[in-house]
């Protein structure tokens, strides 16, 4: 009885694939493509909300004290709001070119965003100044904009094997 079921558990292996087959993802891009776009979106959009919180309120707060302290909250936050626009941005342009050219090459600017995102969530640095901010406002932009320009040189250079089919 045991050999009757040895060859379908056999074929049944087979047909999983074990390994990973990067031809197989690499036809699921477009798909990887809208998903991180709605992902970085929804992530962003949160940070965007926070940040509007607490520029609302250091506005609010500049109204009433009128201090030097009081004006540092509202740049604070209003570079912070700016940043994480551009952060925005930046994530919708790294999605739209691995929907436009699907490489494996786009890790690495995602694994920059991922960072990038992962840093602004567990340092929260939507608050009001103390005595030094939390993280510098701009530093979530620049980290982005860097993983946008590292998409826009994968997205721009040739493929490998180019000069070959076209000759």
């Amino acid at each position: 009885m045991a050999s009757s079921t040895t060859p379908k558990a056999v074929g049944l292996w087979r047909g999983l694939r074990p390994s990973l087959d990067w031809e197989y993802i690499m036809n699921w891009t477009k798909a990887i493509g809208i998903g991180s776009a709605i992902l970085f979106a929804a992530l962003w959009a949160f940070l965007i909300a926070r940040a509007v919180s607490l520029f609302r309120w250091a506005q609010a707060y500049s109204g009433g004290a009128g201090s030097i302290n009081a004006s540092n909250d509202v740049s604070f936050s209003g570079a912070l709001l700016a940043s994480y626009a551009v952060s925005l941005l930046a994530a919708l342009a790294l999605a739209w070119f691995l929907f436009r050219r699907p490489r494996l090459v786009f890790l690495l600017p995602f694994g920059l965003l991922v960072f990038a995102v992962i840093e602004v969530l567990r340092l929260q640095p939507e608050s009001p100044i103390v005595l030094f901010p939390t993280i510098r406002p701009w530093r979530p932009a620049v980290i982005s904009l860097a993983a946008a320009s590292f998409a826009a040189l994968f997205h721009c250079a040739p493929r490998s094997g180019a000069n070959e089919r076209n000759a």
